[in-house]
């Protein structure tokens, strides 16, 4: 029995969202320019959504779950103790929200903590 691999070779800057385009999905959710815009950039398997997450939290914001490729929501902690994952937040409930962390791949490319 044989087994065949195939292994995904990333081109440079394939796992990277621009400034461009996390404004331009902001906009796309909120219907507004954001006020703060923070992209980090880490090295490492998830370090850089975790350093997104990690930022909101420390800044007094509630942290939804990941979900894939999707957005991921923040809120105000006092006003919220639970944030959905994206894909279960219906657009109506997208203004109560005090911004998201933006991401093209999760796992190894740069993160967008973008505040409304």
């Amino acid at each position: 029995m044989k087994l065949h691999l195939t292994a995904t070779i990333k081109k440079a800057g394939e796992s990277i969202l621009s400034r461009e385009a996390a404004i331009e999905k902001f906009e796309r959710i909120f219907k507004k320019e954001p006020d703060m815009l923070l992209e980090y950039n880490i090295p490492g398997t998830f370090r850089s959504v975790n350093a997104a997450e990690k930022s909101a939290k420390e800044n007094g914001y509630i942290v939804g779950r990941m979900c894939y490729n999707m957005p991921i929501g923040i809120a105000h902690a006092e006003d919220f103790e639970y944030i959905a994952k994206w894909e279960n937040i219906s657009s109506s409930e997208w203004p109560k929200l005090a911004g998201v962390i933006l991401f093209k791949d999760a796992r190894e490319g740069n993160a967008w903590l973008v505040i409304k």
